[in-house]
Order: structure tokens, then sequence, then C-alpha cells
């Protein structure tokens, strides 16, 4: 099935960095002295992400398990030091343990979705295996840093807990939301349709 979507130009890109204008702004008026920092922020994430947008590309286009295995481990390594550096404890072997935990938790996930639920052919298709295995790192990432914190995991549970109903009633309400408005719009109160959905 082919897949049709806006491909952003520059200068559309251009438009939306005036949002960050208007906070710098208004840093500016109220006198927040907030202008350098939003703006050198901004101009890292501008570079940061670009330089991801070139290695995805890169990465899409490898075929080779061994080199996406390589990726991915070293992605793990960076969310194992990173949830460390999140942390003020410390204890021998704390990022190997950190390293451990983390990529059997999110290797293990990872592969079931892949391979058991999407059924993605090839396992170690590029497309579908780097950007799932961010997002569970990412989570994961979060609650080992605040289980190394509070080393009472009770806590660390519990905010865990907390930021895993968080996302999913964002996301709850963000697809109801959706698909009520579309209805209103798309039928009438006889729930007659009156507009085709166009693709």
């Amino acid at each position: 099935m082919e897949t049709n979507y806006i491909q952003i130009s520059y200068g559309q890109l251009a438009l939306a960095t005036l949002f960050i204008v208007v906070n710098i702004g208004l840093s500016f008026s109220l006198r927040l002295g907030l202008e350098r920092s939003l703006g050198i922020a901004s101009l890292r994430m501008v570079i940061q992400l670009l330089l991801v947008g070139y290695i995805l590309q890169w990465v899409f286009t490898l075929s080779n398990p061994i080199l996406i295995i390589v990726l991915a481990l070293g992605m793990t390594c960076i969310a194992g030091v990173s949830s460390v550096n999140r942390t003020r404890r410390r204890f021998p072997s704390i990022y190997w343990n950190n390293f451990i935990s983390l990529l059997s938790g999110s290797f293990l996930v990872t592969g079931i979705i892949v391979s058991g639920i999407l059924r993605v052919q090839p396992w170690y298709e590029p497309q579908y295996l780097i950007p799932l295995l961010g997002m569970v790192l990412g989570n994961a990432l979060t609650g080992t840093s605040l289980s190394l914190d509070r080393l009472n995991p009770n806590d660390a549970i519990r905010y865990q807990i907390v930021i895993i109903f968080a996302q999913a009633a964002g996301v709850a309400i963000a697809t109801m939301g959706v698909v009520i408005l579309a209805f209103l719009v798309l039928f009438n109160l006889n729930h007659q349709l009156t507009h085709l959905l166009r693709k």
C-alpha cells in the first residue's frame, strides 16, 4: 500500500522557527534572561536532529543484520551511560549492571514486538527495529535512572507507573478526540455519511 505524506519544505521549516522566536521575544520582554540559552538549545537541537536524520537515512538502507545489531548495541550503550549520568549514586560496575539490564529488557521486548507481534520480515528490518528499540530504550532509561537514584524500588516503580499511565492517557485522549471530531464532521445527526474521506 502506497503511503502519501506531505513533505516539509525549507520554507515551512523556517516558518516553524517562529515558535521559538516568540519564546525568545517573550523572554526578552519579560526580562527572564533566557534568550541565549533558548537560542543555543534550539540550534543544538536542529544540528542533532539533522545528523540523526542523515544517520537514520543511511541505517534504513542497511540490510546487514550484524551492522544493525552493532548499531542497536551502540544505542543501548548510550542509553546506559545516560541513565547512570542522570543519577547521583555510584557503586562499582554501575555502568555494566545498567547496560546489562537495559540490554536484556529492551532487546527482549523489541524482539517480541518485531518477530512475534508485527512479524517483520526479515526481523532485522531497520525501519522497524531501530525506532521501536529507541522508544523502548527511552522509557527503560527513565525507569533505570529513577531506580538507581532511589534504590528503594517502590518509589522508582511508582514514578514509572505514573509516567506510563500519563503516556497512555495522552494517547487515549488524543485518539478518542480525533475520532469523535472526525465523526462529527463526516456524519450528520441521523448518522448518515455526509463527507467522503479523501486519500
